[in-house]
């Protein structure tokens, strides 16, 4: 009988250990989709791959008009060929983040060069989960962006 209740200490004792040795994973900058960038013309649809400018339609938001100046988190940097032999998924303008204004750092609300205050913030407030390279691009931008 004695050996259990031992027994059951020491694994108790064990687990204990084991939960305050874990660290849990803290939350990253990547979760709020920050994109890096010294490009003038960054994160904007007028550089992203999936932008028609001849039709002023996106690839993957069917029914809407897009112009250059927007933006969403389906971003990628690069040129529409209309040659791919490609088949897009389709979304709903809101289920990629689309929006009708410039995302980048530089007019964002949160902006204070060369840092981010909201990841600041979060740090400070929830340092227990959130570890958040403040240091941001003017040109960067990310989807916490508030139009200033």
């Amino acid at each position: 009988m004695r050996e259990g209740v031992e027994a059951r200490k020491w694994l108790a004792r064990r687990q204990l250990e084991w939960r305050l040795r874990r660290k849990a994973m803290k939350i990253k900058r990547d979760a709020f989709l920050y994109y890096d960038s010294t490009l003038p013309q960054f994160a904007q649809c007028g550089t992203c791959w999936l932008f028609n400018a001849r039709q002023n339609r996106c690839a993957v938001i069917p029914g809407i008009m897009v112009e250059a100046s927007d933006s969403c988190g389906y971003y990628a940097q690069g040129a529409f060929n209309l040659s791919r032999d490609i088949t897009y998924p389709k979304f709903k303008p809101e289920e990629v983040g689309f929006v009708k204004r410039k995302v980048r750092c530089e007019n964002c609300d949160h902006y204070s060069e060369p840092k981010c205050m909201l990841f600041e913030m979060l740090n400070t407030t929830f340092p227990r989960y959130f570890d958040l390279d403040i240091n941001v691009r003017p040109r960067g931008c990310c989807n916490a962006q508030v139009p200033k």
